[in-house]
């Protein structure tokens, strides 16, 4: 039997992967469903999500097979890291590497393995999206194009994780540094106090100072809900805005020229990514979009993994709308598993999009 090498990049492969704090969690239905799925389309008995750690490979997911994780030096996933494209081995009795390896000569008695490398934006592999037969056999092309699609659908949930967890411990933080600030303005001004007291003009202007560098700070939302505010007539109302999200730059100057034409505010962005941080960073300016329009097709993270991100971390969520030059049922399907409204034909109609802007507008009175 025969290990396979540790990758060049190993410690930043491993971070990467540890970033994520996935290892050791629970199970969840979004991993399982991918893996069920690869399992019948390529009708073998076993599929797994594997993630590499320094010293076991452990199954996010697995499909058919109890154990939750085996030793890294007899891992398959551990070989298929090490390229980019799908591994497959036809027949491990006849292949010198995994002959005598334990998970062939025992059970699950495995003669037949494919993996898909998972590899996230910055191109390290956390593991493979892989599956697994007793009988030996080759991929036909349309399975091995099945099984790197569900792959970018993995990548894109652990990409989806690693941003809500980022966004989480940036604002732990903001507020942490917020609450050293204040604490420290408060401890300086009851320093003044006694000072101020005794006339000192000094002092009085120091601490009037420091009240109102407290009073410009931003801080947390305060726990009770605020007084309701009666409406500010239409003239004065802000237009609404909305994000577009396309990696054709053509098909993004139409839809600017279409949602202008309706009074909306719009901002481009080339892919799935950058959606989720513009809108993000919109909604924390307190700006945020009232409509994002996602093409189906995007590098990076495409429509629906980007809808999925908006909805995870943005309370409300932009109206989500799907775009797609070829509509299938596959990509409606998805679109409205990831929270889209609707999936539109590209380039849309002016009056499909007159429509959706209408709905928007309507609880605006």
């Amino acid at each position: 039997m025969l290990a396979a090498p540790l990758p060049p990049d190993e410690d930043a492969r491993l971070a990467s992967l540890y970033e994520l704090d996935v290892l050791d969690t629970v199970l969840e239905d979004a991993y399982d469903q991918v893996t069920r799925l690869a399992a019948q389309l390529c009708g073998v008995p076993i599929s797994l999500i594997s993630l590499v750690d320094r010293d076991r490979q452990w199954f996010k997911s697995r499909h058919g097979l109890a154990a939750t994780e085996t030793p890294r030096e007899l891992a398959l996933c551990a070989h298929a890291i090490l390229g980019w494209e799908v591994f497959e081995v036809e027949d491990a009795d006849r292949d010198v590497r995994f002959a005598d390896n334990p998970l062939t000569t025992g059970a699950p008695h495995l003669k037949f393995y494919a993996g898909v490398p998972l590899r996230g934006p910055d191109r390290q592999a956390l593991g493979t999206l892989c599956v697994i037969g007793s009988e030996a056999r080759q991929l036909r092309p349309e399975q091995r194009e099945a099984l790197q699609a569900l792959a970018a659908q993995v990548v894109a949930q652990l990409e989806l994780r690693r941003a809500t967890r980022r966004l989480a411990l940036a604002r732990q933080a903001a507020e942490a540094e917020l609450a050293r600030r204040d604490s420290a303005l408060r401890a300086a001004i009851t320093l003044i106090s006694p000072v101020e007291a005794q006339g000192g003009s000094a002092a009085a202007s120091l601490r009037a100072a420091l009240l109102a560098l407290r009073a410009a700070l931003p801080s947390p939302p305060p726990p009770a809900a605020p007084a309701a505010v009666p409406a500010p007539p239409p003239e004065l109302r802000p237009p609404l805005r909305a994000l577009v999200a396309d990696d054709n730059p053509l098909a993004r100057e139409v839809l600017w020229a279409l949602l202008e034409s309706l009074g909306l505010e719009v901002s481009l962005v080339g892919d799935g990514r950058a959606a989720v941080e513009a809108a993000t960073l919109a909604q924390q300016a307190g700006a945020p979009y009232a409509l994002a329009v996602l093409d189906v097709h995007m590098p990076l993270l495409d429509g629906p993994g980007a809808a999925m991100a908006l909805r995870a971390l943005l309370d409300p969520a932009p109206c989500l709308v799907g775009l797609s030059a070829d509509p299938s049922a596959e990509d409606a399907a998805r679109c409205a598993a990831a929270g889209c409204v609707q999936l539109l034909h590209k380039p849309p109609s002016r009056a499909a999009l007159a429509a959706l802007v209408a709905g928007l507008r309507a609880p605006m009175g």
